[in-house]
């Protein structure tokens, strides 16, 4: 199970570390920096990329939600009306 969770999140954590590192290269470490960060929220396309994501996102969420309401109580309300009379044996 171990080797699973290093499998999936060790290069996630490993991208998360060199997201940092002051060169443009992926395999050398040559120190800590936030440049990449200034550029990528400097650059206008990445932002208007990210709003539209976070648009839709917040939009499916509550589409979403309202479905899973309507699908929650709806039913059993809908059985009751439309069930058949009982039927009663003499």
């Amino acid at each position: 199970m171990l080797l699973v969770f290093l499998f999936l999140y060790l290069p996630i954590f490993v991208l998360i570390v060199f997201s940092f590192n002051a060169s443009k290269s992926r395999s050398v470490w040559s120190g800590f920096t936030l440049d990449w960060y200034k550029e990528l929220f400097q650059n206008s396309m990445i932002l208007d990329a990210l709003w539209v994501t976070l648009a839709v996102s917040i939009l499916a969420a509550v589409i979403s939600t309202i479905i899973g309401t309507a699908d929650a109580h709806l039913p059993p309300a809908a059985a009751a009306r439309w069930s058949p009379p009982s039927t009663t044996s003499p």
